[in-house]
């Protein structure tokens, strides 16, 4: 008798709570198409997560010195955050070099409109057709594999490699969980003796197909990889045995996706960071002497004076981030695009 009605209270408990879930699963879906909130990167098999395509979202956004703001961000069919087609240029239209940016949060990120943000300031001020596409919380891996699917499409004369110090991190299976929160590590892929795969197990299972499913899932996780953000990132002061190690597997991989790129034949290849060498965190530092070292030794143009330019701005208390003080703002993006172009004429990079 126990047994059985124990049973029931279970069965009765068990349904109510899937009613309750899937009742407040449509209330979360219906308030968020409300406010105008969406999800603007999908799941994607390969790559983890990519932008989703044709979107066009307008997000309020705070700078850390407070000062409120809109920012406009939209992709095409090809989850492209900026083409010629947003293109204003007069020379719109005629044969030009196709430069291809490639990046994470920097590039893909809403913390700036498409028309002002960095990549906008390079085809505005140069003779070049401009395709920006950005993963955030993305690394170097992820990138590579999505300059494998875009590269057809675009044929591009150029390639601009946008990596950040986080990259390091972010493609290691050993190390992500150092560094960043699991709604990053347990959906990106890894590279695993030469074969692509992602964390396997019961749990990264089941969180994949609730995050790529589930909004209420979604909204509650990114609350808590808030919350993380301010306590779980502590590889500011990762030992130093594990900061090598993550650095020489990392090293390997950028070092790959450039020789991948080089046999393509793609004319120049670039690459930008999203920190400066001029940064005091000796781990951040330690991070950007390596990018710049596999550069140099592929014989790739490294153009970081933007960052360095930026950073010297905020030490001047400039307004050149957004409030979370990790990406540039409005004011930001547009003095690192102008930096940018200043460095890549001064370099004569576009004679032939």
């Amino acid at each position: 008798m126990k047994k059985k009605f124990f049973f029931k209270n279970f069965l009765n408990f068990f349904l109510i709570s899937i009613f309750l879930l899937f009742f407040s699963e449509l209330i979360v879906r219906g308030g968020l198409k409300i406010i105008g909130k969406k999800r603007v990167f999908i799941q994607d098999r390969e790559i983890g997560w990519v932008p989703k395509p044709n979107v066009s979202y307008t997000k309020k956004l705070i700078s850390l010195k407070k000062r409120s703001y809109n920012a406009y961000y939209s992709t095409d069919e090809n989850g492209f955050r900026y083409t010629n087609k947003n293109s204003s240029n007069e020379e719109k239209g005629k044969s030009r070099k196709k430069l291809l940016i490639i990046g994470d949060s920097y590039t893909g990120g809403i913390y700036s409109s498409d028309f002002s943000a960095w990549f906008a300031v390079l085809e505005k001020k140069l003779n070049l057709d401009v395709y920006a596409y950005g993963i955030p919380g993305s690394g170097t891996l992820q990138q590579w594999l999505a300059y494998k699917r875009l590269r057809k499409n675009i044929n591009p004369d150029i390639l601009l490699i946008q990596s950040c110090t986080n990259d390091v991190f972010n493609d290691s299976l050993e190390f992500s969980y150092v560094t960043i929160t699991r709604n990053q590590a347990l959906r990106a892929p890894y590279l695993i003796n030469d074969v692509i795969s992602q964390r396997q197990g019961l749990y990264p299972t089941i969180y994949r197909f609730l995050i790529n499913r589930s909004d209420l899932f979604y909204l509650l996780d990114y609350g808590l990889m808030a919350l993380q953000s301010k306590n779980f990132n502590k590889w500011e002061i990762l030992p130093e045995d594990i900061l090598k190690k993550a650095i020489f597997k990392w090293s390997n991989l950028f070092e790959d996706y450039i020789q991948d790129a080089k046999k393509d034949g793609i004319d120049k290849i670039w690459t930008t960071n999203c920190k400066s060498i001029l940064e005091e965190n000796k781990s951040l530092k330690r991070n950007i002497q390596a990018w710049i070292k596999i550069a140099e030794k592929n014989n790739i143009e490294i153009l970081n004076k933007g960052n360095d330019l930026i950073y010297n701005e905020f030490l001047r208390d400039a307004d050149v981030f957004v409030q979370n003080g990790g990406h540039l703002s409005d004011m930001g993006n547009q003095i690192y695009g102008e930096e940018l172009v200043r460095e890549i004429l001064n370099k004569k990079l576009l004679n032939d």
